[in-house]
């Protein structure tokens, strides 16, 4: 019986035998360029050709993988670096729009006090939220050190913030105007009845006129009438504006109603507050101007 013959070998040995082989034939056709070896190296091109051409095919499909995957490293190098400096640019433009966005409100807050005569110490709202007895507080990042005593009047640039709660060495607590137990005396900028105006707990004010009879109306603008000694509150500050009012007896007009603050507690962000106040009470130049269409 026949039996199969075995490899000798394994493949790379023998490609590797026959370059060998075919270098030095190569190295014996330069010395000896004519003669008996003519023959052999034409016998050597015939048979190694076809095997050198294999491998070059295959160390150009290497050498192109390798290509290839060069420049896929560099596409996702590029892209990384593209998407870092996106971010940086995104970045860039945010703190560059709150920057602006804060230069408006200090200018808003330095006209307010400028025009008032008030001595305020600039403030950023570090903390909002409920605090003690769910009480809408703030926590600002001055404190004694800077001069704040308990019950100064906070200020933001659209009018009335506050009042500061409690004090600590360099920060303060305040309590929000429209805290549920928040309460400061008033009067309207135009007819000078005097009223009393109260937090209600959420983002809103409530109006009580003191004279029962003077009716109230909408887009009656209050400014604080300004408390003893200039605490807590000092006057003149701008508080809101009327924006509803409650039905009387008979259908008349009431005297009480619902205002909308002038400055927004949820969004506070500088606020100043009074270490000094006005010597007289600054009266209705520190209220907004009316746009055109608001009559």
């Amino acid at each position: 019986m026949l039996r199969p013959a075995r490899r000798t070998g394994h493949p790379v040995r023998l490609l590797a035998a026959l370059l060998l082989a075919s270098v030095t034939l190569v190295t014996v056709d330069l010395q000896v360029p004519q003669g008996p070896t003519a023959a052999v190296r034409r016998a050597g091109s015939a048979l190694l050709g076809p095997l050198v051409r294999a491998g070059g095919s295959a160390s150009d499909a290497v050498a192109a993988r390798w290509d290839a995957l060069a420049r896929a490293d560099a596409t996702r190098a590029e892209l990384e670096r593209l998407r870092a400096a996106n971010a940086q640019l995104r970045t860039a433009l945010l703190a560059g729009e709150d920057a602006r966005a804060r230069a408006g409100q200090l200018d808003r807050l330095l006209q307010l006090t400028g025009a008032g005569g008030y001595r305020v110490v600039p403030a950023q709202v570090v903390a909002v939220g409920p605090a003690q007895a769910f009480r809408r507080t703030a926590t600002i990042d001055v404190g004694r050190l800077d001069g704040v005593r308990r019950d100064s009047t906070v200020l933001a640039g659209g009018g009335l913030a506050g009042r500061v709660l409690r004090v600590q060495e360099r920060t303060s607590t305040m309590l929000l105007l429209v805290d549920a137990s928040s309460a400061v005396g008033a009067r309207l900028a135009a007819s000078r009845d005097l009223a009393v105006v109260r937090g209600d707990g959420s983002g809103s004010l409530r109006v009580d006129l003191l004279d029962a009879d003077r009716p109230l109306a909408a887009g009656q603008r209050l400014v604080t009438f300004g408390s003893r000694g200039g605490t807590p509150y000092v006057p003149g500050v701008p508080i809101g504006e009327v924006v509803a009012v409650d039905g009387g007896a008979g259908g008349a007009a009431g005297r009480s109603g619902t205002v909308r603050p002038s400055v927004d507690p949820d969004r506070l962000d500088l606020v100043g507050v009074v270490v000094g106040g006005p010597r007289r009470d600054p009266r209705d130049p520190l209220l907004p101007r009316r746009s055109p269409a608001a009559g």
